[in-house]
C-alpha cells in the first residue's frame, strides 16, 4: 500500500510537470520591440516551452508572427528585408509605381481635401504621416492563410494568442481573441498620427499602448498559465514639459500600464534600450542581440520555476506540420466596395483577368494600379476563406477623395528665386476619370498659369487625353540676387509664352510611357543686345507663333521630385517645330527694320538619368546622359537664336540662371551625382557636369548668330549640397560653381521644389 501511493505521487507529480504552461507577453515599443524576438529565441535555445502568447503594438506584431509559425530567424529576415523597409516608411517600391497614373510634377508640398458644404469649404487635414497602402496589405500576405488555417480563431493557431487595440471614443481597450488576425495586429500597431487607423466593427481602433501596453492581465485570464513570462522594452510616458509639444501630445494619447507581473505568477524581462528610437529598425541586429542577452541573464531563474522543456526539434517538427496545412493563398472572387456601379466598371475593366482565379502577385499588381490612381483615398484589402471552393475572396474596400483638393507649395530660399505654388483640382469619377486642374506660380524669377483637364479611358490599353492653357513668365533680369548699377548689369531677358497643348499618352509598362501632344501659341521675348543699356532704352522683342509637335517614350521611376537618389528617368523625344518669326528692334539694337521670317526645324534628346547602388542603402551614384541633335535655323540675332535653342540645366539650380554657352543645337553632356547617407533622409550629394556642344554658337560685330568652333568648347560645372528630405519638401544647403562665368560661386538655401510648368518648346 505503501509503495503504491509513492507510485501515485509520481505519476502525479510526472503528470503536474508536463502540463505545466507558459505564457509570454509582449510589450509595445516601436522598434525597440525587435528585441522580443532575442528573448524568444533565447527561450527556445533553452527549451523554455511557448503555449500562449500575447502582446501590443511591435509586440503584437511579434507575437502574432510567432503564433503562426515564424521562427526567430525567419522574423529576423522579413524584418530586415526591402518589403518591411517599404511598408514601415511609406516608401514606394519602384515595381510598384504606376507612372501613368501619377500625377502633374508641380511643385506641391502640401495636400488639402475640401469638403464642400453648402454654406463653406472645410480644408479635410491629413490623418496620418506615413502611407499605409503598403503596410495594410503585407498583413494580408502575412496573415490571411493562417487566419483562414485557424477559421478565425486565435485559441487554434500554432500558438494561441491574444492582443489588443484601443477604442479611443469609449476610452477603452480591445482584446482581439477571434476575427481578422491581420486586421487585428494592424489596429494593435497603429501610432497616432503616423498610421492611418482602422475601423473595425463599426469602431475606429488605433494603437494598444494608448490604454494597455503591456496585457499581461488579458492572457493570465483567457489562458490561465501556470508561468507568465513579460518582455517589457516601454516605459510609461514622462511628465510633459512646457516646450515639447510631442511629449505633451504623448501625455495626452498614452496612458499609464502595470507593468508589474507579481512574483507568485512568473518574471519580468526588462531590455534597457534608451538609444533607440521608435522607427530605428535598421539597427535589428543590436536590438535583436540585446532583448536575448538580457534573457540569458534571467534564464536560470525561469528554468528553476519552469521544469517543463521543449526540444528545438520538437518545436520545428510542429512548426512544420502547422505550416503544411496552411492553405495557397489563391483568390477566386473579388468584391469592390465604397464605389457606385459605373465607378466599379471603371475598376474592372483595369483589371485585365485572364484566368478565373489569381495569385497573389497579379493581386498586388491590381492593388498598386489602384492605389495609385488619384481619385482614389484609400483601399483596404481584407479576404475570407471559401471552404467550399478552398480558395481566398478579395474584398477592396475603397474610399474615393473628395472632389475638390487644393495644394499649397513653391521654395523658400536665400537668393531672390523665392517661389509660391498654388493648385486646386476637381475630379469626377464614374466610368471614366476626370479632373479640372489649375495652378499658379509666382515669383521674382517665374510666374506662370496651367488651366488643364484630363481625362482618362479604361480601354485595353489605358488612355489618357490631357488639354491645356500655359502661361509662362521667366525675368532672368529681375531674379539676379546681386547688386547691379548703371554700368554692371545682369542680361535682360525675359521670355513670355503662351500656348495651348493637347497630349495623348498610353502605357506600355508599369514605369513606361509613350507620349503625343501638340502645341499652338506663341513666344514674346524681350531683350537688350548688351548690358550696356540705360533705363530710357527700350529692348528688342522676338514674336514666334509656332506649332509643335512631340512624340516621347518616357520611362521614370525616380523616388523623389528633386534630389532623387534612387531610380531613374530615360526618355526619347522627337519634336517638330514649325512657326514665323517677327524681330522688333530696340534702341540697342544694330538693326532698325521689323524683320519676318518663317522657321522649321526638328528636334531630337535622348536623356537618361539612373541611380545605383553602390554601397548597401548608403551610397548611390547617379549617371547622367543627354544627347540634342537639332537642325535649327539661326533666327534674327544672336540673343533671339540663344532664346530658343535647347539648352543643357540638369540641376535645380542651374534650371534659374540663363547661361548662354550651355545652349546649343548640337551637344552631348554628361553627369556624375554621387549621394552619400549620413543618416536616414539626409545626404550629401554632389553633381558635376560636363557639356560638348559640336558647334559653340558666339555673335558677329552685328550681333548676328554664328558658328564659331567645332568640338572645342568643353564646359565643367557642378554643385556640392547637404540634402534633407522632410516629410513635406526637401532642405538643401548648396554651393553652386560656374567656372568662366561673370558670377562662379552661388552659395544657396532652399526649402521647397524649384520646379516650372511645360515649356513651349520642350
Amino acid at each position: 500500500m505503501k509503495y503504491l501511493f509513492t507510485i501515485l505521487t509520481l505519476l502525479l507529480l510526472i503528470e503536474s510537470i508536463n502540463s505545466q504552461t507558459v505564457g509570454l507577453v509582449l510589450s509595445g515599443g516601436g522598434a525597440k520591440g525587435l528585441a522580443h524576438i532575442g528573448v524568444i529565441k533565447a527561450l527556445e535555445e533553452n527549451e523554455i516551452p511557448i503555449d500562449y502568447i500575447a502582446g501590443t503594438s511591435m509586440g503584437a506584431i511579434v507575437s502574432g508572427l510567432y503564433a503562426i509559425g515564424y521562427s526567430p530567424e525567419e522574423m529576423i529576415t522579413l524584418f530586415k528585408s526591402k518589403d518591411f523597409y517599404y511598408w514601415s516608411t511609406g516608401q514606394l517600391n519602384e515595381a510598384n509605381k504606376y507612372f501613368f497614373n501619377e500625377p502633374k510634377d508641380d511643385a506641391s508640398l502640401l495636400d488639402f481635401e475640401v469638403n464642400v458644404d453648402s454654406s463653406f469649404l472645410k480644408p479635410v487635414l491629413p490623418s496620418n504621416i506615413i502611407p499605409t497602402y503598403q503596410m495594410d496589405l503585407a498583413f494580408v500576405k502575412i496573415f490571411a492563410a493562417a487566419n483562414a488555417l485557424c477559421k478565425s480563431n486565435f485559441d487554434s493557431l500554432f500558438i494561441p494568442f491574444r492582443c489588443v487595440a484601443s477604442d479611443i471614443q469609449n476610452k477603452k481597450q480591445v482584446v482581439f481573441k477571434n476575427g481578422d488576425l491581420g486586421e487585428a495586429i494592424r489596429s494593435s500597431m497603429t501610432i497616432p498620427i503616423y498610421f492611418k487607423p482602422l475601423v473595425i466593427n463599426g469602431t475606429l481602433l488605433f494603437d494598444g499602448g494608448i490604454y494597455n501596453n503591456f496585457p499581461w492581465k488579458e492572457l493570465n485570464k483567457d489562458f490561465k498559465p501556470n508561468f507568465i513570462i513579460g518582455s517589457k522594452v516601454a516605459n510609461n510616458t514622462k511628465p510633459p514639459e512646457e516646450d515639447d509639444i510631442l511629449l505633451q501630445l504623448e501625455n495626452m494619447i498614452v496612458g499609464q500600464t502595470d507593468y508589474s507581473i507579481p512574483d507568485s505568477l512568473g518574471v519580468l524581462i526588462e531590455t534597457n534600450l534608451k538609444d533607440i528610437g521608435i522607427l530605428d529598425f535598421d539597427k535589428i541586429d543590436y536590438i535583436v542581440n540585446i532583448g536575448y542577452q538580457e534573457t540569458v541573464k534571467n534564464i536560470e531563474k525561469i528554468k528553476k520555476r519552469v521544469s517543463r522543456r521543449k526540444t528545438l526539434e520538437d518545436l520545428s517538427r510542429k512548426r512544420i506540420q502547422f505550416k503544411n496545412q496552411i492553405p495557397e493563398v489563391i483568390f477566386k472572387k473579388l468584391y469592390i466596395n465604397g464605389l457606385n456601379d459605373k465607378q466599379k466598371q471603371y475598376i474592372l475593366k483595369s483589371f485585365k483577368r485572364k484566368s478565373e482565379i489569381f495569385t497573389v502577385p497579379q493581386a498586388e499588381k491590381i492593388y498598386y494600379k489602384l492605389v495609385s490612381e488619384d481619385f482614389i483615398k484609400r483601399i483596404y484589402p481584407t479576404t475570407k476563406f471559401n471552404y467550399s471552393s478552398n480558395s481566398f475572396d478579395l474584398f477592396l474596400n475603397t474610399s474615393i477623395k473628395k472632389n475638390l483638393n487644393i495644394s499649397l507649395g513653391g521654395n523658400l530660399s536665400s537668393s531672390s528665386i523665392n517661389q509660391g505654388f498654388v493648385s486646386t483640382s476637381y475630379s469626377y469619377f464614374g466610368k471614366t476619370t476626370n479632373q479640372f486642374y489649375a495652378n499658379i506660380y509666382f515669383g521674382r524669377l517665374y510666374s506662370s498659369i496651367d488651366l488643364s483637364y484630363k481625362k482618362k479611358i479604361p480601354f485595353k490599353l489605358p488612355l489618357s487625353i490631357t488639354s491645356s492653357i500655359i502661361l509662362n513668365r521667366t525675368d532672368y533680369y529681375r531674379s539676379s540676387n546681386d547688386l547691379f548699377f548703371e554700368d554692371i548689369k545682369p542680361s535682360y531677358l525675359i521670355k513670355n509664352e503662351g500656348f495651348g497643348n493637347i497630349e495623348f499618352c498610353v502605357p506600355i509598362s508599369i514605369s513606361t510611357l509613350i507620349k503625343n501632344s501638340y502645341s499652338f501659341g506663341g513666344l514674346d521675348d524681350q531683350y537688350y543686345q548688351n548690358s550696356n543699356f540705360l533705363h530710357t532704352d527700350t529692348p528688342d522683342k522676338t514674336r514666334f507663333n509656332f506649332f509643335n509637335g512631340e512624340f516621347s517614350i518616357v520611362k521614370r521611376t525616380l523616388n523623389k521630385k528633386q534630389y532623387a537618389y534612387k531610380g531613374r528617368n530615360q526618355f526619347i523625344k522627337v519634336n517638330y517645330i514649325s512657326g514665323s518669326e517677327e524681330h522688333i528692334p530696340g534702341s540697342t539694337s544694330s538693326d532698325s527694320i521689323i524683320t519676318k521670317y518663317n522657321h522649321t526645324w526638328y528636334n531630337i534628346k535622348l536623356f537618361s538619368e539612373s541611380y545605383h547602388k553602390i554601397f548597401s542603402d548608403y551610397i548611390w551614384v547617379g549617371l547622367l546622359a543627354e544627347l540634342n541633335y537639332s537642325n535649327k535655323p539661326f533666327f534674327s540675332n544672336y540673343t533671339s537664336t540663344i532664346l530658343t535653342t535647347p539648352g543643357f540645366s540638369p540641376s535645380p539650380h542651374s534650371r534659374t540662371l540663363f547661361i548662354n554657352n550651355l545652349h546649343s543645337e548640337k551637344y552631348i553632356a554628361l553627369g556624375i551625382i554621387p549621394n552619400i547617407k549620413l543618416y536616414k533622409e539626409i545626404f550629401i550629394r554632389a553633381e558635376g557636369y560636363w557639356y560638348k556642344p559640336i558647334y559653340e554658337i558666339e555673335h558677329d560685330l552685328n550681333n548676328k548668330a554664328i558658328y564659331d568652333k567645332k568640338f572645342q568648347f568643353n564646359k565643367l560645372f557642378g554643385s556640392i549640397s547637404l540634402v534633407v528630405h522632410t516629410p513635406i519638401g526637401p532642405l538643401s544647403l548648396s554651393v553652386n560653381y560656374y567656372p568662366k562665368e561673370v558670377k562662379e560661386y552661388y552659395v544657396i538655401f532652399n526649402y521647397g521644389l524649384i520646379l516650372f510648368n511645360k515649356k513651349a518648346l520642350e
